[in-house]
This record gives structure tokens, sequence and C-alpha cells, in this order.
């Protein structure tokens, strides 16, 4: 059996002894059911006072920090536009109206939404150029204070504008003519508002006047109402290096964004279906730090590491930049780690999704000039940038992102030999100072395999979130494998993949829960292709958690016309207990800590595996693994001739008896347990050491397969006067990929030598 053949079967063993270690006596976790978000009270109809108008179609939800209140995109009352819902009284307020709002992000209280709109917010009639009193249709960034009335001035305030106190829009090449070539601004959905709501961020689509007539599309900037600033975030590095230049925008384009809407206002669809988020630039709660999907990586950061020509206008990678002036812009996967491998990329493959188009000339992911389109995929619609837009805690230190990346230092592009494209794996990264890229980067899901084609193993993320307090990330896919521990499944595996499932991460507690289960006990169905989550918004501590999805089990007699908005709450245990009292030691115990041992393995450079044992005291310790391995043994096949009377007279030496069993012997492969590593130190006191397995040379070889190389792990603690201590782990040597090898040249045909003429006649 070869490898290849052999790592499906070792990650599905994994899977299987991983369940069974994932008891749910040991840790759990249970949500409240979902309410639905996207219905408002009637309470001036007395037959429908207890009943509620739903919307007819709701998505891209945003849940305040505060967990009060949820803002939403959708259509209600056949009124499209942007809503917010207050979940206590559940009263439904209008944000803003039009086909074209969408987008929209909520500060910490609710106060404020940001979004983005080609229509009039206040009023959702088309947008009019103020100079040529004609549709112009190009998108704009808009701030709403709550608290105010829609006709209040300053209730409505444009974030997409020039520095200055009169809110003035920006313009663009182009607009003024039917429709918007120029293409406009938008924000992102969910990130695009600080907590206190005074700053937003947002990316320029089109070639503007931020910074100058002329200045380049696909730029980020940052709208400050308390400054009446707006400040250019994506700036070429070397302006950044050189104080006595004026910050310059990125000449080629600075981030990933998606097309502007190109039909005439009159040709404009009414929308029904998902709108497709345009910008991917984050700002994190405190107002402090800007993250965005970005290209052209060599104009903004440092890429001394990467050394392959061409290679950064080919994929998007998340940049990180403080609001600081001088400050420079980081990459958040690669970062600028001396201990890099030489080729340190960190991004994302633009052809995660199989249904991407081919790439327009001068616009695609291939070229240097311009951002890149992503497509969503066929059928669902929920995909495109939004499904990669950086995340960031309150302070801006945590990054939630999704990557191709395989493993640390990989390039994150069609791995060698597959034929299938990667999808992205979810990630969590500190940009804390003084850490490596490796100690940062906490990586929370693995491929279960490499053929990418089973949802099950290796099903795309298609969104991710954090909450503001970083210690809860939740994610959307399709997979029901989860090789990695941790964070470990402490819920009941899904038996088969359909819908995409929400799932949520307590970095903490190191375990991952499914969310999405419905009034039914059923997780979250699929109808028609619209069923399953979509997206999600997490409050300012995770435990609230608003999502769109339509599928029709999550509340019982929701009808829509594909998405509605839901709310689920995580179960809190009761903080007071009673009165508690403690009793004197009983006689013969002391207050001495338990002798025991707790271990945990994760993953390393290299194919090693890092375990870490929390050791009562003075010892030795060992750890010791072991797996199921392919090993090749000799097996006799008896002859036909041999067994035939006479047949040992016919021999004639017994030299040829050796040879005659030699040629009925064959080999087979067979699957073994074998020990693979091996460890061991001393501890001269109690606390954490850690071990480095590095599997053998015999056995490294199968770490190139595409489940990794799978082992059960026995960690033995043994010390004068007490019992020897053990625990078992299961876990996976992290994959190793080979290099890739330069194509030899062609080989050169040797010269024909001359004839002879000797005996020539």
């Amino acid at each position: 059996m070869s490898v290849r053949r052999l790592a499906p079967m070792l990650a599905l063993a994994a899977a299987f002894a991983f369940g069974l270690m994932c008891d749910s006596s040991s840790a759990s976790v249970s949500f409240e059911p979902f309410q639905l978000v996207s219905a408002d009270r009637v309470p001036s109809e007395p037959a429908l006072a207890n009943s509620a108008l739903q919307a007819e179609y709701a998505y891209e939800p945003a849940v305040s920090a505060d967990g009060e209140y949820v803002a939403f995109t959708g259509v209600v009352g056949s009124k499209p536009g942007v809503y917010r819902k207050d979940i206590n009284t559940g009263e439904l307020e209008t944000v803003a109206l039009g086909v074209g709002a969408g987008a929209p992000s909520i500060s910490a209280d609710g106060e404020y939404v940001s979004f983005t709109s080609f229509d009039d917010p206040a009023t959702g009639a088309p947008a009019i150029d103020p100079l040529t009193q004609t549709p112009e249709g190009c998108t704009q960034v808009y701030r709403r204070q709550m608290s105010l009335a829609p006709t209040a001035p300053g209730a409505y305030r444009v974030a997409s504008a020039l520095s200055g106190p009169a809110d003035e829009p920006l313009t663009y090449a182009g607009s003024g003519t039917s429709g918007c070539p120029g293409e406009g601004s938008a924000s992102a959905n969910r990130v695009a508002i600080s907590g206190d709501g005074s700053r937003v961020a947002f990316t320029v689509i089109g070639e503007s006047n931020v910074v100058g007539a002329g200045t380049p599309p696909e730029q980020v900037a940052v709208r400050d109402f308390g400054t009446e600033t707006t400040t250019l975030v994506s700036v070429t590095r070397e302006s950044l290096e050189n104080p006595a230049q004026p910050p310059q925008p990125v000449p080629g384009g600075a981030t990933l964004s998606e097309k502007g809407f190109e039909k005439p206002a009159t040709e404009r669809p009414k929308r029904k279906e998902p709108s497709r988020d345009d910008s991917t630039a984050a700002i994190s709660g405190d107002g402090s730090t800007v993250a965005w999907m970005g290209v052209n990586i060599a104009e903004q950061a440092r890429l001394e590491s990467l050394g392959k020509p061409g290679y950064p206008d080919e994929y998007a990678e998340p940049l990180w930049r403080r609001m600081i002036p001088g400050e420079p812009t980081r990459r958040v996967l690669a970062g600028e780690d001396p201990s890099c491998p030489p080729a340190c990329p960190g991004g994302l493959n633009l052809e995660w999704n199989n249904g991407l188009p081919a790439p327009e000339a001068g616009h695609g992911y291939q070229g240097p000039q311009r951002g890149s389109y992503v497509e969503p995929a066929p059928g669902r619609g929920f995909e495109g940038v939004q499904a990669v837009t950086p995340q960031l805690s309150e302070d801006g230190t945590q990054v939630a992102i999704l990557s191709t990346q395989p493993g640390y230092g990989d390039e994150p592009v069609r791995l060698p030999g597959e034929e299938q494209n990667p999808k992205p794996n979810a990630f969590v990264v500190s940009m804390a100072p003084g850490l490596t890229r490796e100690q940062a980067i906490t990586r929370l899901t693995e491929w279960g395999s490499h053929d990418f084609e089973s949802a099950s193993f290796d099903g795309s993320i298609d969104g991710i979130a954090i909450s503001a307090d970083g210690s809860r990330v939740a994610f959307t896919t399709e997979r029901d494998i989860f090789p990695l521990a941790p964070p470990a499944l402490i819920t009941p595996p899904i038996t088969q993949a359909g819908a995409p499932q929400l799932y949520e991460v307590n970095l903490q507690a190191g375990t991952m829960a499914l969310v999405s289960q419905g009034d039914n006990g059923e997780p979250a169905n699929l109808e028609e292709e619209a069923g399953g989550v979509s997206a999600v918004s997490l409050s300012g501590d995770g435990r609230t958690l608003a999502l769109a999805s339509g599928s029709s089990n999550l509340v019982g007699g929701v009808v829509n016309e594909g998405s509605d908005v839901f709310l689920t709450r995580e179960n809190e245990s009761p903080e007071e207990v009673g009165q508690q009292s403690v009793s004197p030691l009983p006689p013969g115990l002391s207050g001495e800590p338990e002798w025991s041992i707790s271990a945990t393995a994760s993953p390393s450079s290299h194919g090693a595996l890092l375990i870490d044992v929390s050791v009562p005291g003075a010892g030795r310790l060992a750890a010791s693994a072991s797996g199921s391995v392919p090993i090749t043994v000799a097996v006799a096949k008896r002859s036909r001739k041999a067994s035939r009377p006479h047949a040992k007279a016919k021999r004639s030496s017994r030299g040829s008896d050796a040879r005659a069993s030699a040629a009925r012997a064959r080999t087979v492969t067979v699957i073994a347990t074998r020990e693979l590593a091996h460890a061991s130190s001393s501890s001269a006191s109690g606390g954490l050491v850690q071990l480095r397995l590095l599997a053998s040379s015999r056995y490294r070889q199968l770490e190139y397969g595409r489940g990794g190389l799978y082992a059960t792990i026995t960690v033995t603690f043994a010390a004068p006067g007490h019992r020897t201590l053990s625990q078992t782990l299961q876990a996976s040597f992290p994959r190793l990929y080979a290099p890739r090898r330069a194509a030899k040249p062609p080989a050169r045909k040797p010269r024909a030598k001359p004839r002879s003429k000797v005996g020539r006649g």
C-alpha cells in the first residue's frame, strides 16, 4: 500500500480515536434556542399583536459588542435596506433605505451604524450627482446616528469624504454620467466601524481625489469624525520610511476588492440576493489598528525573505498597521521574522474557490495593476472578499484570518503534485511585539486530506469572526472532520457533510463546539442550496452570536426567500453558587497538590511535535509516539511443482534448492504498530517541561503523505517514592512538503563519432 493511499486511512483513524477522547463529560458547552432577528413587531394591528412581520430576505448580520443590537441587510415589508433590531424590546428600526444599501457595521452600544450605498440612504431614491443632476450611482460609505431622526441634521454623515468638516463626498474618475465607471467607495460588513463609532474604515475602489486628483484605485482609508479628517492608511513603504516625504498611495492598488456596480441606475436589479462586500478593510474596536487583504505586497511591506520575482502579485496577503504616523505596514502571517524560513509568504491563493472566472486583463489576480475580483461560488452568493476580510480584536493585537498556507513558511499556492486548489483554513495570529511568527500563529483547522474533493475532509471555510476580547472565534464550514487538537471538538460530530455549519472556538479552553443546531436537535439543514450558515458576527465577549441562514429548522415556522438573521447566546454557569465552607483536612492528608501530570501536544516546525507536560515535582519524564505504519514482509509461496511426488528427487544440489526457495518467496505490505519517536528529560522541580518528538528517519517519509503521520503518544513520569504517572494523547506529526525541484535542462545528445576511414576501399 502506498503512502498516498495510506494517509487518508490514518486520518480517518485519527478522527475516530479523537472522537473517543472528546467525552462530553470532560467539557461541555450549550447555546440558547435560536431567536429570529429579521422580523418586526406589528403593534398597530390588534390581530397581529402577538406575531411578527418576517423579512422577505435578510443577511449580513452585525451584532453590537454589548450584545443588545443586531444590524443587518434585508427586505422588510417590501422595503430593501439596512435595519437595526433591539434584542430586548424586539423593535426593528430602519437604518437606511434602498437596494444599494448594505454591508452594515455597528458600534459597541448600537448607537452608530456604518454602511455602503449607491442610493440616498434617507429615502432609498437613486443618488443624484450635484453637478449634472443625473443619477450618479457611485457607492459611498455612510454613518448613521440612530438616536437622531432620519431627517435631523447629522443623522447621516458621509464617511468616504475629503478631510474637513463639510462631509464633502469623494469624487471618482468617470462619474457624473449614468452609472458609475469610477466604482466609488465601500465598507466591509461587521468590521468597518470603531467601538465608539468615531472612526470608519473603507476601501476607495475607483480612481479618486482622496489625497488629490488621480489617486490610484483600491486604497484603504479611515474617516475620523472626531477630528474631521480622512487618512490614507495604505501607503508605500518608501514614503513611510522617509519622514520628509508625504505618504504616497500604492500605485498599482493596495487591497483586494470587488468591482462596484457598473450598470446604469435604471438597469439595477431589485437586490434580493446577498450583496457582495466590496472592501476587506477592518478596524479594531479601539480604532487604533487597521487590517486589510493586501495586493502588491512589495510596495507596502518588506519582502526580503521572499525571493520569487513577481510572486506578490499572484496572491493576496493580510496586512496590518497601527494608525500612528510613520508606523510601518506589517505582514500578518509572514511578518518581519528573522527566524522565518528562506521563503516565508503567508497569504491566500486566489484560486481557492474553484468557481473563480478567468481574470480580466489588467484587473486580475495575476496582474500587478489593480486589486483582484473574487466571484462568489455558483448557487451560494455569500463568499467573495467578505470571507477573507481580516477580523481584529478590540486592541487590534489578535487577528483572525483565512489562508491557504499549508504550514508555517509554506507558499499558499497549489500543492506540489495536487490537481485541486487548496481550500482556506482558519488561523489566529498575535501581532504582539517580540514574537516569532511560529510562536504567534495559532492554527484552528487543518485539512483532513489533500484530495480537495471531499467537503467532509477539506471543505472551504467560508467566513470567520473574532470577539473583541479575543477569547472566541467562530467560522462556517461544510467540514465534519477536524484532525487538530486543540481545539478539541466537544460536541458530537456530524455524521454526514451537507449544509455549511457554524462552529465556535474557545481559545482559552482549547475547545470547539457546533453552534448551528436546530429546534429538532439536528444541524442546520439544506434547503435548495440556500440552507446552512453563511455569515456570523460575535459580541464583545463572544457569547452572543448573530448569523445568517436559509435553514428551516433553526426556528419553527420561519419562511423566507433564502436567508434570515438569527441570534443565540452561549449558556453561562451561575457565578454565585451559594454559601461555601471548607472543612479541615482529614487526618493523614496534607495540603500538597495532587500527584498528577497534564500533557498537551502541538505541531512544530520541520515535522516535529511539541509535548508540553505539567509535572508535580522532580523526576524523569519520557514520551513515546507509536503509530500504524506500512511495513514490507516476506511471505513464502508454495510451488505447485514442489508439492508433486518425487519433486525432491529431481533437485540436483543444495544450491539449486536455495535458488528455488528464493524464487518462490514474495513480499507484501501490511500495517503494523511501531514506535515512531522517543524523547526524555529530567525535571529538577515541578512545573512545565517540554519534549520534542521527531519521527525517526525510517518513518519520516510518511509525513509527506496527505494526512501527515498519526500517532498515539504515551507520556510517563517517574519519581522516587511515588507511583509512575502516565497519560495518553492522540496527535499527528505535521505534514511535510517536498521541496520544489528546478526543471532539469533537456539532455544533450552526444555527438556522433566520425566514421573511421580505415578499411574503406
